[in-house]
Protein backbone atom coordinates (compact mmCIF):
# COMPACT_ATOMS: atom_id res chain seq x y z
CA UNK A 1 0.00 0.00 0.00
CA UNK A 2 2.90 2.43 1.28
CA UNK A 3 4.45 1.71 -2.29
CA UNK A 4 1.27 2.60 -4.37
CA UNK A 5 0.00 5.88 -2.41
CA UNK A 6 4.03 6.70 -2.51
CA UNK A 7 3.85 6.56 -6.44
CA UNK A 8 0.44 7.88 -6.79
CA UNK A 9 1.86 11.04 -4.77
CA UNK A 10 4.67 11.34 -6.81
CA UNK A 11 3.20 11.14 -10.34
CA UNK A 12 -0.08 13.16 -9.56
CA UNK A 13 1.48 16.47 -8.34
CA UNK A 14 -1.00 19.28 -9.84
CA UNK A 15 -4.06 20.66 -11.44
CA UNK A 16 -6.72 17.99 -11.61
CA UNK A 17 -4.53 14.88 -11.05
CA UNK A 18 -4.84 16.23 -7.36
CA UNK A 19 -8.32 15.09 -7.38
CA UNK A 20 -7.43 11.98 -8.98
CA UNK A 21 -5.21 10.94 -6.21
CA UNK A 22 -7.76 12.01 -3.69
CA UNK A 23 -10.00 9.60 -5.35
CA UNK A 24 -7.76 6.66 -6.11
CA UNK A 25 -6.47 6.51 -2.85
CA UNK A 26 -10.17 6.17 -1.46
CA UNK A 27 -11.48 3.95 -4.50
CA UNK A 28 -8.34 1.60 -2.99
CA UNK A 29 -9.00 1.87 0.57
CA UNK A 30 -12.27 0.84 -0.09
CA UNK A 31 -11.42 -2.20 -2.04
CA UNK A 32 -9.08 -3.48 0.36
CA UNK A 33 -10.71 -2.53 3.42
CA UNK A 34 -12.54 -5.85 3.88
CA UNK A 35 -9.51 -7.71 4.01
CA UNK A 36 -7.40 -5.21 6.16
CA UNK A 37 -6.81 -6.44 9.85
CA UNK A 38 -6.41 -3.50 12.52
CA UNK A 39 -2.70 -2.47 12.28
CA UNK A 40 -2.50 -3.62 8.32
CA UNK A 41 -1.81 -0.02 7.57
CA UNK A 42 0.07 1.23 10.48
CA UNK A 43 3.50 1.99 8.34
CA UNK A 44 1.65 3.80 6.24
CA UNK A 45 -0.87 5.97 8.07
CA UNK A 46 0.59 9.32 7.40
CA UNK A 47 0.65 9.20 3.93
CA UNK A 48 -3.05 8.52 3.26
CA UNK A 49 -3.76 10.82 6.15
CA UNK A 50 -1.70 13.65 4.03
CA UNK A 51 -3.46 12.72 0.97
CA UNK A 52 -7.04 12.65 2.43
CA UNK A 53 -6.57 16.28 4.39
CA UNK A 54 -5.26 17.91 1.39
CA UNK A 55 -8.54 16.63 -0.24
CA UNK A 56 -10.41 17.93 2.41
CA UNK A 57 -8.94 20.41 3.52
CA UNK A 58 -6.30 22.16 0.93
CA UNK A 59 -5.82 22.97 -1.99
CA UNK A 60 -7.78 20.72 -3.56
CA UNK A 61 -11.04 21.32 -1.59
CA UNK A 62 -10.36 24.99 -2.99
CA UNK A 63 -10.67 24.14 -6.21
CA UNK A 64 -13.73 21.82 -5.73
CA UNK A 65 -15.84 25.26 -4.58
CA UNK A 66 -15.61 26.39 -7.75
CA UNK A 67 -18.47 25.33 -9.98
CA UNK A 68 -16.80 24.98 -13.29
CA UNK A 69 -14.33 22.67 -12.00
CA UNK A 70 -16.60 20.57 -9.65
CA UNK A 71 -18.40 19.72 -12.41
CA UNK A 72 -15.76 18.59 -14.87
CA UNK A 73 -15.16 15.04 -13.46
CA UNK A 74 -16.34 12.03 -11.58
CA UNK A 75 -12.89 13.09 -9.15
CA UNK A 76 -14.29 16.36 -8.51
CA UNK A 77 -17.87 16.07 -7.93
CA UNK A 78 -17.52 15.12 -4.36
CA UNK A 79 -15.04 14.77 -1.60
CA UNK A 80 -14.58 10.96 -0.74
CA UNK A 81 -12.07 11.73 1.81
CA UNK A 82 -13.94 11.90 5.09
CA UNK A 83 -14.97 7.85 3.65
CA UNK A 84 -11.23 7.72 3.72
CA UNK A 85 -10.16 9.44 7.10
CA UNK A 86 -13.28 6.58 8.72
CA UNK A 87 -11.68 3.68 6.86
CA UNK A 88 -8.09 4.34 7.85
CA UNK A 89 -9.39 4.90 11.58
CA UNK A 90 -10.93 1.56 11.75
CA UNK A 91 -7.91 -0.25 9.84
CA UNK A 92 -5.19 1.39 12.48
CA UNK A 93 -3.50 0.58 15.89
CA UNK A 94 -5.62 3.22 17.72
CA UNK A 95 -3.20 2.90 21.27
CA UNK A 96 0.00 3.85 18.88
CA UNK A 97 -1.69 5.88 15.62
CA UNK A 98 -4.54 8.08 17.77
CA UNK A 99 -2.27 10.82 17.93
CA UNK A 100 -1.27 10.48 14.44
CA UNK A 101 -4.89 10.57 13.18
CA UNK A 102 -5.82 13.64 15.89
CA UNK A 103 -3.21 15.78 14.72
CA UNK A 104 -4.48 16.09 11.06
CA UNK A 105 -8.00 17.27 12.30
CA UNK A 106 -6.16 19.87 15.12
CA UNK A 107 -3.68 21.29 12.57
CA UNK A 108 -7.01 22.57 10.96
CA UNK A 109 -8.75 23.91 14.12
CA UNK A 110 -7.58 27.48 13.45
CA UNK A 111 -10.09 27.26 10.39
CA UNK A 112 -13.35 26.84 12.65
CA UNK A 113 -14.06 30.66 12.23
CA UNK A 114 -14.67 30.44 8.59
CA UNK A 115 -18.60 28.28 8.69
CA UNK A 116 -17.33 26.40 5.58
CA UNK A 117 -14.78 24.82 6.88
CA UNK A 118 -16.31 24.18 10.55
CA UNK A 119 -18.38 22.00 8.70
CA UNK A 120 -15.58 20.30 7.22
CA UNK A 121 -13.55 19.32 10.70
CA UNK A 122 -16.75 18.33 11.95
CA UNK A 123 -17.53 16.40 9.48
CA UNK A 124 -14.04 14.89 10.05
CA UNK A 125 -14.73 14.48 13.55
CA UNK A 126 -18.03 12.61 12.53
CA UNK A 127 -16.41 10.24 10.23
CA UNK A 128 -13.45 9.38 12.58
CA UNK A 129 -15.55 8.96 15.75
CA UNK A 130 -18.09 6.21 13.51
CA UNK A 131 -15.46 3.54 13.67
CA UNK A 132 -13.33 4.46 16.92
Amino acid sequence: MQFIVKTLQTTLTRGYELHVLGYTVNFILLKVSSSLAIGDIDYCVQQLLEVAENDIMGEVAEEKEVEKISFKMKETRSTKSFESFQLIACSITFSTHASTLLVHVRHNLHRTLIPKEKVKIESMLRYLATDL
